[in-house]
């Protein structure tokens, strides 16, 4: 009697859990949208993120955020990548440093690598600018604040969903994401912390570096050496649908997908069965909210806490699905 027991108690935490991650947000949360102002001046904001789309709408769906932002608030966003469809640290580095000598107000910026850009940011912030960091973490305690998803809760939500599904037994193999961003270190341990409650075997956990291909690699020397596979953990859409396009070549049926993003593909992967599950990050929410703290900031001063959380993070299977995006 002890594992069903153990099970009806597993999946009435997953309802719960699920139940309470899209949190209201206080009126005197710095979030909230209440909040928001219109600029006086024109301020001059960047927005640096990691790449350009690279098969990948995440980044696109920041930009748009952000850009929508300037239009409602009244302020210029200056859009800038490495250019690259791969993660260039160097390249953001450099295109960070310039940026201190540059004539920007502001600068929201979401790092590739949670150390590497430590130094050219605190030397936009001595020049005078004050940064946001968005998404992945920055190893500074110099910023104006970061808004930070709450990656180790998302990724305790879909290895959840995935206990609850195999009844607490089974195999499953893990894409993480870039092995020195926080945000991937943090859905990493989301994952390997739920599962520790079961009696799930990880076969094999990589890097796939948030990319499609290597998943789609990665995938496909798995398929070879294990016979018997239940689930593929993801930190990301690209990589789920790397994993399914690998399955999909090789004919192999029944192993449960899941991903983080809510990536229209994604979606309609979800929808046709080819992925189970994505979580939302709701990119252009958070772009807007990002720029915002800056505006607050320029215009009257405001300060925040160090790291801001954002909690709204619905997850999505076949039965949640929302209607297809108009992208």
């Amino acid at each position: 009697m002890r594992l069903p027991i153990l099970l009806m108690a597993l999946m009435c935490a997953l309802a719960l859990e699920s139940a309470s991650s899209m949190e209201p947000v206080a009126a005197d949360d710095p979030l909230s949208p209440v909040l928001e102002i219109h600029a006086t001046r024109p301020w001059k904001i960047a927005f640096v993120t990691k790449a350009e789309e690279g098969g990948n709408s995440y980044p696109l769906r920041l930009v748009r955020g952000a850009r929508q932002a300037g239009t409602d608030f009244g302020v210029t966003i200056a859009v800038m990548s490495p250019r690259l469809e791969r993660y260039d640290v160097s390249l953001q580095v450099n295109l960070v440093d310039q940026l201190a000598q540059s004539d920007i107000d502001g600068l929201v910026l979401v790092p590739i690598d949670s150390n590497l850009l430590v130094e050219p940011v605190e030397r936009v912030i001595a020049s005078g600018k004050p940064v946001v960091i968005l998404d992945t973490p920055l190893n500074s305690n110099a910023v104006l604040t970061q808004l930070s998803f709450d990656n180790q809760r998302a990724g305790r939500l879909a290895a959840q969903w995935v206990i609850s599904r195999l009844k607490g037994r089974g195999k499953v193999l893990i894409l993480s994401g870039q092995e020195d961003g926080q945000n991937a270190i943090e859905r990493r341990n989301g994952f390997l912390d739920a599962l520790a409650d079961s009696e799930i075997e990880v076969l094999d956990m990589q890097s796939a570096n948030w990319l499609r291909v290597q998943a789609e690699q990665i995938t496909q020397d798995w398929i070879g050496r294990f016979p018997r596979i239940d689930a593929i953990l993801a930190a990301n859409d690209t990589m789920a649908l790397g994993a399914a396009d690998a399955l999909a070549r090789a004919g192999r049926e029944g192993i449960l997908i899941t991903g983080v993003d809510a990536n229209p593909e994604a979606l309609d992967a979800v929808r046709s069965g080819r992925m189970q599950v994505t979580i939302e990050q709701s990119p252009e929410a958070q772009a807007r909210t990002a720029v915002q703290l800056l505006v607050r900031h320029l215009e009257r001063g405001d300060t925040y806490p160090p790291r801001l959380v954002w909690r709204d993070i619905p997850l999505i299977d076949h039965d949640t699905l929302v209607p297809a995006r108009d992208d």
